[in-house]
């Protein structure tokens, strides 16, 4: 069943590719013929419409009208949630979804100002009744405006010649994009970065679990001695095992694109790559040719991701083409970078990339890898983008990225995908730093196992500040009964009554405007 569902996607995919090449030649007809762009786009209409819906494609985006009546029910929505909420613990991850909304608010803004909606009496309705709710939504909580209170914009890994940063999109709800960086103990490095299909039903996470596998297959150490195109490969099949087995027909299928290089030890280098995903080799800063090499091709027909074309290989359950696997000559450079479309998009050619960094980034990974994604950003960085840097000067080449400066290595390094399936940190908080760090939802739940301890071993010992809280959570009727509950000598327990109040004015929502009082928690 697999296969012929495979052969399907194979058969569907090659149509699209015929049609987007058609379509090129087409535009480029016309154009030579003197037509107009509006000419052009009429003629091309139905091919248009039929290419947003090409398998890799991205999802066809609404109307900016649309797109503006659904932004302004989603920042009432959130408006009321906010206003429900009264401690920082419970407002923290709708305040990063209240950033996102914001964000996107005032991308369809512009591309309603630049599309000149406001002449037509629907479009100007649509755009008040958004600027209406943002500003509402803005007034009211001013911690939106707090730098605690800014989405988990970009997950940063690094080590001695290595780094890798990804970043959300401008506007986007979640960044659908992953790296990882694998230091081996014979002193070769793998770096990998994966951009989930978001056309795909189980998009969400896809590209994070891609590379999970992949690293875990380059890494294991029973698998040592293999050169470096078979541990390619070997990943490659390991990830798309992964991927397969996680789908049930609720779920749906997933699917990404990936680059990724792997850098010996002797100096040799070997690119993997499915999709969009671009490898470079960057030897300097001039503005010439001289600056550096593409390694990769992208997998596309009828022109590039960017620009209408069509994806012909990518990693999905239900589509899996062999990879490109090539082992390349030498070539001097001092950083090997590994970028998806939502970077190299605003820098195509290795000279581009190279006029980005400064004579101490050229060498730098930490800081090649930030200045990249910052330049992202400042070009638009719409898409998610991510980045992952290798230094090849033999300084970084010699050092150990595991820790222990010998050059040998002890153990395979996976950056940010420390554990597989661990339990992942809330919005905001950086889940992995170095190797062999605790998850943040993990490491949270240990602080509270050692409060509790620390709690108890004060009570048993009968410590006089422990008495004194106990006896204080007892006065406000934590550890207490219902409303009624009857204390010794027939009095009712102090607190109770507050309880109780509180609960029936949470039922009437007499406090939703108000302020719960200071010393009583929400009795949910």
């Amino acid at each position: 069943m697999l296969d012929l569902l495979e052969a399907a996607r194979a058969d569907q995919v090659e149509a699209y590719a015929r049609l987007a090449e058609a379509r090129a030649e087409a535009a480029a007809r016309l154009a030579e013929s003197g037509s107009y762009p509006h000419q052009v786009g009429w003629v091309l209409q139905a091919a248009d419409e039929a290419l947003r819906h090409a398998p890799g494609a991205d999802p066809v985006p609404p109307t900016v009208v649309q797109a503006l009546r659904e932004i302004t029910l989603e920042l009432r929505r959130i408006g009321r949630r906010l206003g429900r909420l009264r401690f920082a613990s419970e407002r923290k991850a709708a305040l990063v979804t209240a950033t996102v909304l914001l964000e996107r608010h005032d991308m369809l803004q512009e591309r309603a100002e630049g599309a000149k909606l406001y002449r037509d009496i629907a479009g100007w309705l649509a755009m008040e009744a958004a600027r209406k709710a943002a500003r509402k939504l803005r007034a009211k909580n001013p911690d939106l405006f707090r730098r605690s209170a800014r989405p988990p914009e970009d997950r940063t890994w690094s080590g001695p010649g290595m780094a890798t940063i990804s970043r959300r999109g401008l506007g986007r709800r979640d960044n659908q994009d992953a790296a990882a960086l694998v230091a081996l103990p014979n002193g070769d490095r793998v770096a990998i970065v994966v951009d989930g299909v978001s056309s795909y039903p189980d998009a969400a996470g896809a590209a994070d679990r891609f590379a999970a596998a992949f690293t875990a297959e380059i890494g294991d150490p029973a698998r040592a001695g293999r050169t470096p195109a078979q541990a390619l490969r070997a990943a490659d099949a390991a990830a798309k095992a992964a991927m397969t087995s996680r789908y049930t027909p609720d779920r749906g299928h997933a699917a990404v694109s990936y680059g990724a290089l792997y850098t010996g030890a002797d100096g040799t280098t070997t690119t993997i790559h499915m999709g969009t995903v671009r490898v470079y080799i960057l030897a300097g800063l001039t503005g010439d040719a001289t600056a550096g090499w593409k390694l990769t091709d992208d997998h596309t027909r009828g022109g590039d991701i960017t620009e209408g074309g069509v994806m012909t290989r990518f990693a999905a359950c239900d589509f899996q083409p062999e990879p490109t696997v090539t082992e390349h000559e030498d070539r001097p450079g001092t950083l090997a970078v590994v970028v998806s479309d939502g970077l190299w998009r605003y820098f195509r050619a290795p000279a581009d990339l190279a006029a980005q960094l400064t004579d101490s980034a050229s060498t730098d990974a930490d800081e090649a890898a930030t200045r990249l994604s910052d330049a992202t950003r400042a070009a638009g960085g719409r898409d998610d983008y991510t980045v992952a840097v290798l230094a090849l000067t033999p300084e970084a080449d010699a050092r150990n990225p595991a820790g222990d400066g010998s050059g040998r290595g002890t153990t395979a390094v996976r950056r940010g995908l420390e554990i597989p399936g661990a339990p992942r940190a809330p919005p905001g908080v950086q889940e992995q730093s170095e190797a062999g760090a605790v998850p943040a939802a993990a490491a949270q739940e240990r602080r509270w196992q050692r409060l509790w301890q620390r709690l108890r071993s004060a009570l048993t010992g009968g410590r006089p500040f422990a008495l004194l809280l106990l006896g204080s959570l007892v006065a406000l009727g934590v550890g207490g009964g219902r409303a009624g509950d009857r204390g010794h000598g027939g009095r009712a327990a102090v607190g109770s009554r507050r309880h109780a109040g509180i609960r029936r004015a949470h039922r009437g929502r007499r406090l939703h405007r108000g302020r719960w009082p200071d010393r009583v928690e929400h009795p949910g």
